[in-house]
């Protein structure tokens, strides 16, 4: 099981801290097909199809990643829920969520989860 920040589209619903278990897992929770977006440090998973299928704009995983990615496209948006894992180790498995990833999430969305 992997340790992992959920950002779901509603904006009613918190991020939260939860586990996934491989590709089932992180299709399941982006509602389809993934597609890793890699930072330095962690892989955020999105929907592959979000945009073409019409998945809802996602303002905080928006601003996480923009923020995190600075490079990432001014022009492209974040669509549909996402997941935040660590990065993958040498066997190309991912990793959890650090702490310090979650003190980036709190500093850049107001929030106050912990591990």
């Amino acid at each position: 099981m992997t340790k992992a920040l959920m950002i779901p589209t509603e904006t009613d619903q918190l991020p939260t801290i939860v586990e996934v278990n491989g590709l089932a897992d992180l299709q399941k929770a982006v509602e389809g097909y993934v597609e890793p977006v890699d930072g330095d440090d962690f892989t955020a998973w999105v929907n592959e199809e979000g945009k073409i299928t019409g998945m809802p704009f996602n303002p905080r995983a928006d601003r996480f990643l923009h923020l995190a990615i600075p490079e990432l496209s001014t022009f492209d948006c974040i669509v549909g829920p996402v997941i935040i894992t660590g990065g993958v180790d040498e066997d190309g498995d991912n990793t959890d969520i650090t702490p310090e990833l979650i003190e980036r999430a709190n500093e850049y969305l107001g929030l106050s989860l912990s591990l």
